[in-house]
């Protein structure tokens, strides 16, 4: 028996769509993993059984790993709206729009708006935060310095990324 009445298949997923949703629901689990470290880990009570450069050497390695994922977020959410931009650029037609491309990306806007104000939060004194011995805090330069290495690597992975052939 043939069914009467137009088909209506299931939307079909861009890939521009899944590679940013990916990247921007990794980046988000990676933010609330550090928030959930800096709530529940007292990285400052690991290091102050350490004197002198025992105590520099691990505040140090902290604070740069912790940037350095900081940095990584915002690459993970730069990749998802370059890739989406892409998307949009590449679509033959308004009707090959991916019902939930808007919500990915508006993901991915507030993942980049709020790692750029974690960024701006560090170079005006969250990078120096008040530690139990005399430490050398991450210099502002060098801060922004990783943060802009994670954007220019997100803007790369972006551009670079292979979408196939053009939707039709």
């Amino acid at each position: 028996m043939v069914a009467s009445g137009p088909y209506l298949a299931p939307p079909r997923r861009n890939r521009a769509v899944v590679v940013a949703l990916v990247t921007t629901v990794s980046g988000w689990a990676v933010l609330a993993s550090i928030g959930m470290m800096f709530l529940f880990v007292d990285e400052q009570s690991n290091c102050t059984a350490n004197r002198g450069d025992a105590y520099q050497r691990c505040v140090r390695s902290g604070d740069v790993i912790g940037l350095g994922v900081r940095a990584a977020v915002i690459g993970l959410a730069m990749v998802g709206l370059v890739v989406l931009f892409r998307g949009r650029r590449r679509r033959v037609s308004t009707s090959d729009r991916d019902p939930i491309e808007w919500k990915v990306g508006s993901a991915a806007v507030l993942l980049v708006a709020l790692s750029i104000a974690l960024w701006v939060a560090g170079a005006l004194g969250g990078w120096a935060p008040e530690r139990p011995f005399r430490y050398e805090p991450i210099a502002v330069l060098q801060g922004n310095l990783i943060m802009a290495t994670g954007v220019l690597a997100g803007v790369l992975v972006g551009v670079v990324f292979p979408l196939g052939r053009g939707d039709r």
